[in-house]
């Protein structure tokens, strides 16, 4: 509303009569009658409307860039919700990769662990059964010595019995007829077989520790320091074709196969280059399994060889049985009377 409207909304005012004029004739000192309450509130609704309009527009105005803004802001949170959402699927495929390529690695862990402690244990089982059938015979010879023991000292009594005359010595000597022994106890005094330690057996069955699979475990390599240098006792060595523990290093005289038959002759390989248990396994398997080959003993040597004091009926031939040994590639390094010298490689092994 302009100034000139408002004034013109004034209403005029009427001129003096003559009885309102002052006694002098003055209009200037006639006092205004003040505006009426209604001409000054009317004024005033008016006024407040104008400013309530203005106000209202400016409301309007602040509302609507606010909501632009808004759409603004939402528009930029779905533009990078998208983005963000894209990088997490990112993520996530990364991970499940690296999921899978560690379960593969852990796979072909697992599996290469267990092959070793099978062979570990199949190995252990060989000693086992050797040690077994070392005793069974052992027992059966004891039993025989023992039947031929009492049958020659029968023998001895009877003999001077028969030269007695006497009836009454003959009595007293009767009663003192030797009594037999028990067998089953002479059999029972020979041993069983020692079984593996159960700590030997937690190695076999271990299950992770800490998070370290016993991958952390070299588990061939611990199984190998039984045919190491480095022996505490003879008990840390392995069992022998005579159920008996060797002691002989390459440096002692051949202690093995004291009752081969003379026919049989005794040569001593020592080979290098086995470096797990099953290498060493393989290697005297394959040596029993040549035709001739009657007895194997294996001591630990220096340097990480093997000595193998083989009793067999080859010869010469022996040699060039070890040079072809199968599953081996094997190199002949030195020879002579009683020894072999040479270096072995397991061909399914990866080391």
């Amino acid at each position: 509303m302009s100034e000139n409207a408002a004034v013109s909304e004034w209403p005029t005012m009427p001129d003096p009569t003559p009885s309102e004029l002052p006694a002098n004739g003055h209009v200037s000192d006639v006092e205004p009658a003040p505006p009426s309450a209604r001409r000054a509130t009317k004024f005033m609704a008016e006024l407040s409307r104008a400013m309530q309009a203005a106000v209202e527009n400016a409301r309007t105005e602040t509302m609507a860039r606010f909501e632009a803004e808004a759409k603004t802001v939402v528009e930029e949170i779905q533009a990078g919700a998208s983005t963000e959402a894209a990088d997490l699927r990112g993520k996530a495929d990364g991970d499940v990769a690296a999921i899978r390529d560690w379960s593969k690695a852990e796979i072909a862990r697992v599996r290469e662990e267990t092959e070793s402690r099978i062979a570990a244990r199949k190995t252990a089982l060989d000693g086992e059964l050797i040690e077994h059938a070392a005793m069974i015979e052992t027992r059966t010879e004891r039993v025989a010595a023992v039947v031929a023991s009492y049958e020659a000292e029968l023998t001895a009594f009877f003999e001077r019995l028969n030269s007695e005359e006497d009836p009454t010595r003959i009595a007293t000597m009767a009663e003192s007829m030797p009594e037999p022994p028990s067998l089953a106890d002479v059999a029972a005094a020979v041993s069983s077989p020692s079984q593996p330690s159960a700590e030997r057996l937690a190695r076999l069955f271990a299950p992770e520790v800490d998070g370290t699979a016993t991958a952390g475990i070299d588990f061939a390599a611990a199984e190998a320091a039984s045919y190491s240098g480095d022996l505490e006792s003879e008990d840390d060595l392995p069992p022998t074709e005579t159920g008996l523990h060797e002691v002989a290093h390459l440096d002692d005289p051949i202690a093995a196969i004291d009752e081969a038959p003379a026919e049989v002759a005794t040569t001593r390989v020592v080979v290098s280059g086995l470096v797990s248990v099953a290498n060493i396994a393989n290697f005297k398997r394959s040596l029993g399994r040549l035709p001739g080959v009657s007895s194997i003993a294996v001591a630990s040597g220096r340097e990480g060889d093997f000595a193998f004091t083989v009793g067999h009926t080859l010869g010469s031939a022996l040699t060039e049985s070890v040079r072809t040994l199968p599953g081996f590639d094997v190199e002949i390094t030195s020879e002579s009377d009683g020894a072999i010298v040479a270096a072995a490689k397991d061909r399914d092994s990866n080391a």
